[in-house]
């Protein structure tokens, strides 16, 4: 776990980027509809 708060949020959106653009790749390339529920700390 990262304790550091900032450092925290910085993985966060970086993994959050990065399975945005691979639920983008998915769709395109399946021709089908994805969906995502991400959560995180700050709500």
């Amino acid at each position: 776990r990262i304790e550091n708060k900032i450092n925290r949020q910085v993985t966060f959106s970086k993994r959050r980027a990065g399975l945005l653009k691979k639920a983008h790749e998915i769709s395109v390339l399946c021709d089908a509809e994805v969906a995502l529920v991400v959560f995180s700390h700050k709500g």
